[in-house]
């Protein structure tokens, strides 16, 4: 083969392989919200102003100065109405949104947050990782709520947080227009909320642990928690500013905020820890010498009186 037809055929090789990854690549990034059925009309990516009543504290929980922190499988923008009803709240002081379908963050990165919000548009960069990610940040005592599509087999969520944590099964079978069904109106997770309707449900199994406060009206489960621990989740709905929703999911969102964050037990740091070690070794140290100074006085006392 001469050069010039060898260099021909490198370039055409070159083109081929990445006209495949592209492809391929698009893929994998395309949206959960491309994938609707085509008799419905599609979804205008405009982003939604959060609604304006501001919501009633759920359950009577008093907590301000919640931190929270969004993983957002999009683009930060369209968490702009959840953030928008947090901050409104008056009970969540900071609302940050980190983009996780191109990289994922660090424990480091999310641990100082009082709790986690995750959903998916398209695949999260790794869902094994990310996954992971979420139950270390549980095993430190905090809270995560998830939401769709965190919890399909495409989109969703793998790793410890799915095999320990999750109060759903993985499925993508859904996209139904439903309306809120049977729920538990007496439940913290579902205080101030009487009308929901979504698009982006998925029919998910409830696993073992899990105790479900709603469903909708076709029987799939809207609110579910695992109550092995109360600091998981799970909302089978889409809340993106451009999403189908509609109703008080917002305010289901902030109920579940203040659900996880009930009682929450704040683990040690290092240096937290070396304090108390320190204050205890003190506190050790100060009871043996007070022992040894009575047992010097009675055995001085013993002397004289012999």
């Amino acid at each position: 083969m001469s050069r010039k037809k060898l260099f021909v055929y490198s370039i055409i090789t070159a083109l081929m392989g990445i006209l495949v990854f592209g492809a391929a690549n698009a893929q994998a990034t395309q949206r959960m919200t491309d994938f609707a059925p085509t008799e419905r009309p599609a979804i205008d990516r405009e982003v939604r102003e959060a609604p304006s009543a501001l919501p009633d504290d759920p359950g009577g929980l008093i907590l301000q100065n919640l931190n929270v922190v969004i993983l957002l499988g999009d683009q930060a923008l369209y968490a702009q109405t959840v953030v928008d009803f947090l901050l409104a709240s008056g009970h969540v002081l900071t609302v940050d949104v980190i983009e996780i379908f191109e990289s994922t963050p660090t424990l480091p990165d999310i641990e100082s947050y009082d709790a986690v919000i995750v959903w998916t548009n398209v695949p999260p960069w790794d869902p094994v990782a990310l996954g992971d990610l979420l139950a270390d940040y549980i095993d430190l005592g905090k809270g995560v709520i998830a939401c769709e599509a965190a919890f399909t087999a495409s989109w969703g969520l793998q790793g410890r947080f799915m095999a320990e944590y999750s109060p759903y099964t993985a499925t993508d079978v859904g996209f139904v227009d439903v309306s809120l069904g049977t729920y538990d109106p007496d439940h913290p997770l579902m205080e101030d909320v009487s009308a929901v309707t979504d698009y982006f449900v998925f029919d998910l199994g409830l696993t073992g642990n899990a105790a479900c406060v709603a469903w909708w009206d076709n029987d799939w489960p809207f609110v579910a928690y695992n109550s092995a621990n109360n600091r998981v989740v799970g909302i089978n709905a889409f809340p993106n500013s451009d999403g189908a929703w509609t109703g008080d999911l917002m305010q289901v969102i902030l109920n579940s905020v203040l659900f996880v964050t009930t009682g929450q037990q704040e683990v040690p740091t290092l240096s937290e820890w070396g304090m108390i070690i320190l204050g205890l070794l003190l506190l050790g140290g100060g009871t043996i010498a007070i022992i040894r100074r009575r047992k010097a006085a009675v055995s001085f006392d013993s002397v004289r009186t012999n």
